[in-house]
C-alpha cells in the first residue's frame, strides 16, 4: 500500500509474469475508495493518485529515464476525454492527440514519439481523445 510496492508489480510485467502483475494490480486498486479513509499508504503529493489515473488507464512510466509508457489492460471499458484546464490556452493554439486501441491483451510499449503512429501531435497543451 506505499508508492515503492506499486512500481514493483510492473517489474513483473517485465519479467514475463503479465498475469501475477495484473492480480497484483486489480488487488492494489482495491485498496483506494473515496472514501475519507480511501488512501493508505503516504500519497506523496499525488504521485498515488498519478498512479492510480494511470493503471485504471492501462499505462505506466516503468523507466524513470524515458518517456515510454508500459501498456497493459485498461480497468475502464471507455475514456471520452483526458485535457488539462488552463486560465488561457496557449497562443499558437497547439494541443497533444492520441488514440491507442483497447485491445491490448497483455502490455506493450507507448513510446515517447507516437508521431509516426499516426495519432499524436504533441504541443504545450494536453487533449487526448
Amino acid at each position: 500500500g506505499n508508492e515503492p510496492c506499486h512500481h514493483e508489480i510492473f517489474w513483473l510485467m517485465l519479467l514475463g509474469e503479465e498475469r501475477e502483475a495484473q492480480l497484483l494490480l486489480d488487488r492494489a486498486l482495491a485498496m483506494y475508495t473515496d472514501a475519507d479513509n480511501g488512501l493508505i499508504g503516504n500519497d506523496d503529493a499525488g504521485q498515488i493518485s498519478a498512479w492510480y489515473v494511470c493503471v485504471v488507464l492501462g499505462f505506466y512510466p516503468v523507466d524513470p529515464t524515458s518517456a515510454d509508457m508500459l501498456l497493459f489492460r485498461p480497468r475502464v471499458k471507455q475514456v471520452r476525454r483526458i485535457g488539462t484546464r488552463r486560465p488561457q490556452p496557449p497562443a499558437d493554439g497547439r494541443q497533444a492527440e492520441a488514440a491507442v486501441p483497447n485491445e491490448i491483451e497483455a502490455f506493450a510499449w507507448l513510446p515517447s514519439r507516437v508521431e509516426h503512429l499516426g495519432g499524436a501531435r504533441l504541443g504545450d497543451g494536453l487533449d487526448v481523445e
